[in-house]
């Protein structure tokens, strides 16, 4: 799976008075994408599974994005995923590329010169439908 870009669990949409109501500190925790996740089934990945569904009913008319609970469920039960880089999740909303782009997740057109690049340092950026 890979990171959301620009969010961190407790400062998303004030997910921090949920992450206190499950006994959960906010301290800057990760806030992973739902969109696409690749897993080996075994139990701990199911008691995840199981406990995103649990929270996800739980706080449904609180809270309308199931991926913070994801995060949360990853969180309560210490489950910790193999994470891919944000090239696999380039949202076009400002965040440096100092790499390729692998899954450009983004209703903006994906500029033709996405990964032509000399250097990875410094970093290039999205801006006004180019990467700069």
């Amino acid at each position: 799976m890979s990171i959301a870009p620009h969010y961190s669990m407790d400062h998303f949409f004030g997910f921090d008075e949920i992450m206190l109501e499950e006994g959960v500190a906010p301290m800057g925790q990760i806030l992973y994408n739902s969109g696409v996740i690749f897993i080996s089934l075994n139990q701990e990945v199911e008691d995840v599974l199981k406990m995103w569904e649990t929270l996800c009913q739980k706080y449904s008319n609180q809270f309308k994005s199931d991926q913070v609970f994801l995060s949360l469920a990853m969180e309560k039960l210490s489950f910790n995923p193999y994470v891919l880089s944000t090239s696999f999740n380039h949202r076009a909303m400002g965040e440096l590329l100092s790499d390729k782009v692998r899954i450009w997740h983004s209703r903006k057109p994906i500029p033709g010169n996405l990964n032509v690049f000399e250097r990875p340092w410094p970093p290039r950026r999205y801006e006004n439908g180019a990467i700069v």
